[in-house]
């Protein structure tokens, strides 16, 4: 009887991952039935697609290096892969947020605990990702030299209006567009985001009349035939954010312990209204007010 060949490094990442998709199946509902199974599931494509990239990047590396064959013999060098961040040289390189992105996704192919939103553990070592670390969308990069804010202006006034994904504003039509007569605003409804596909209404403030304008030509056909690959969708999504954080927001002063969301670390001292952001929360499309305050709102 022949020897059965061992698969190779990426395909054995790719079968690993792979089963704990979940393409479909509801998040929210695993999270109220059985939520140590969300552990070991991976709910959207996009964030499969990512998480076999960086853990095919991180088995090349234990090939070239220790000539690995297997991902058990892969995991003993997880530390000294994650380590190779602290040194002088690459330290300015790559970012904090690089390293959480890396630390996910080996911890998922690992089945390893993720402790909460900025905190992971591998291999035994916590890795922690800081507000003050993050840099996407803060500073000017080379693409914004690129990308005309003027001949972009309604595009630009649109995301600051209604804070959609790239994906979201590349595939919204017209026609999803609708005046609420009980809240008098107009809003949005988004099919399919990219975080698990989950439906959502978005309310439209800002430049209202820009949104209606555009969605009213459009009717059944799509919005935008191509969103800019220069636009800064983020920072425009932290701005809608903002907005509509000030537009809820009660009177910080005037509320009840309970009803404050108090941030620490670098933000220390800075408190939220809760309930404002959990509707912030909402129209962005998120699940938690702590990727808000993080990412999002502007101190």
């Amino acid at each position: 009887m022949g020897h059965k060949q061992t698969p190779l490094l990426v395909e054995q990442v790719k079968q690993a991952l792979k089963e704990q998709q979940a393409f479909g199946e509801s998040k929210h509902d695993l999270k109220n039935t059985n939520p140590k199974e969300l552990q070991n599931k991976i709910f959207s494509y996009n964030t499969m697609k990512a998480y076999i990239n960086e853990c095919c990047k991180f088995v090349k590396w234990c090939k070239e290096n220790y000539k690995s064959k297997t991902l058990e013999q892969c995991h003993a060098h997880i530390s000294e892969y994650l380590s190779r961040y602290k040194d002088e040289q690459t330290k300015e390189r790559y970012s904090a947020y690089t390293l959480q992105k890396e630390a996910s996704a080996i911890a998922k192919m690992y089945k390893e605990s993720r402790e909460n939103n900025n905190t992971y553990r591998i291999n035994g070592e916590q890795i922690v990702r800081e507000r003050t670390n993050i840099t996407r969308s803060r500073n000017e990069v080379p693409n914004d030299r690129h990308f005309s804010q003027t001949r972009n202006k309604d595009l630009i006034d649109f995301c600051r209006s209604t804070g959609l994904r790239r994906n979201e504003l590349e595939n919204l039509r017209g026609d999803r567009l609708s005046f609420n007569e009980k809240t008098r605003t107009y809003q949005l409804t988004v099919n399919q985001g990219t975080k698990g596909g989950k439906a959502r209404t978005v309310e439209v403030i800002g430049n209202v009349k820009n949104v209606v304008e555009l969605c009213r030509q459009a009717g059944h056909e799509k919005v935008f035939a191509k969103v800019h690959t220069h636009a800064d969708i983020h920072s425009y999504r932290s701005e809608y954010a903002t907005a509509l954080y000030e537009k809820y927001a009660r009177d910080i002063n005037s509320l009840d312990k309970k009803e404050l969301y108090c941030c620490k670390k670098d933000l220390n001292g800075v408190k939220y209204d809760r309930q404002a952001m959990k509707i912030v929360s909402s129209n962005l499309g998120h699940n938690r007010i702590s990727v808000i305050a993080d990412h999002y709102l502007r101190a």
